[in-house]
């Protein structure tokens, strides 16, 4: 059980062994409803006394789990009503009056927890721990509204939006995400798109690009081609004037050899006498050189 459903039995404990009767009907209906075992319900049986019978199954119930009080409470309504009001009342009583405890703790939750969440660790709102316990309800009364808030805003959404009352928190978050994935896989296929289309433009302009190559590369061969056949052309000629320097040079030694030849005859020579009727005259007028004889010049 709840420590304030304890509480509240707690609290009835003397009615119930005044006025209950635990038999052996009572009990099976109890065993029924799984509120005790077969076990616990054979140990009820042995007490002697009905008021043993009634400690020994206050004793055991606590134990049994929160769903057990109000089955509890069911099963003694009918023949035992004012003791099912007065155990309401107590119960409610206790969930009034929250203990000191659980006060603790719903602050600790509060500030450790719920105000981080709501306000971050810079602005963190410490909530006195000896507050009353409506306070503090109230108080994390306000945090979850500020965090429901901040969740809208986050989400993009207004507090009108239906949708709000429609789904929870996590499915607010959910159909968000969702979208915010549409909206990434739509940029995907747009970008997967426009790729697409670079990709063509690049495509044509390297069909291009490589027919200028395939041109030049032509053009270049056709040059080469021409250039062999310059150099080829080049290289005749070179030959052709080689064997004309080697012609001149040949002429300009036979030249200097008929040169020195000449100086020999005209070192040699003598002079010859032309007779012009009875005179012979010598000089420039009567001698004749071979030079002049053969008419030849240097």
């Amino acid at each position: 059980m709840e420590p304030n459903q304890v509480r509240a039995l707690h609290n009835c404990h003397r009615d119930l062994l005044r006025d209950l009767e635990v038999d052996r009907s009572f009990l099976l209906s109890l065993y029924i409803d799984n509120i005790i075992t077969e076990e616990q319900k054979n140990e009820i049986m042995e007490e002697k006394s009905r008021r043993g019978k009634c400690a020994k199954l206050l004793e055991i119930i606590p134990r049994r789990g929160p769903r057990c009080f109000p089955t509890f409470v069911s099963k003694i309504r009918k023949d035992y009503s004012w003791i099912a009001e007065k155990l309401d009342k107590e119960l409610t009583k206790e969930r009034k009056n929250l203990p000191k405890d659980v006060n603790d703790k719903l602050t600790e939750v509060i500030n450790n927890e719920v105000c981080p969440m709501v306000y971050g660790c810079e602005r963190n709102i410490i909530t006195p721990s000896n507050n009353h316990p409506g306070q503090t309800v109230g108080r994390l009364s306000e945090m979850m509204t500020a965090l429901k808030y901040r969740s809208l805003r986050a989400l993009e959404m207004s507090t009108k939006d239906k949708r709000i009352e429609e789904l929870s928190l996590p499915g607010l978050i959910s159909r968000k995400v969702q979208s915010l994935h549409d909206d990434v896989n739509g940029m995907k296929t747009e970008l997967q798109t426009e790729r697409k289309k670079i990709r063509a433009r690049n495509n044509n302009d390297d069909q291009k690009v490589n027919k200028d190559i395939s041109k030049l590369t032509k053009d270049l061969k056709r040059q080469k081609e021409s250039n062999k056949k310059m150099e080829s052309s080049v290289k005749n000629k070179d030959k052709k004037i080689s064997s004309l320097q080697n012609f001149n040079i040949h002429l300009e030694k036979e030249n200097l050899d008929l040169k020195a030849r000449l100086e020999e005859l005209e070192k040699s020579e003598k002079p010859l006498t032309h007779r012009y009727g009875s005179a012979t005259t010598h000089g420039s007028q009567g001698i004749t050189t071979i030079s002049e004889l053969f008419d030849i010049t240097s």
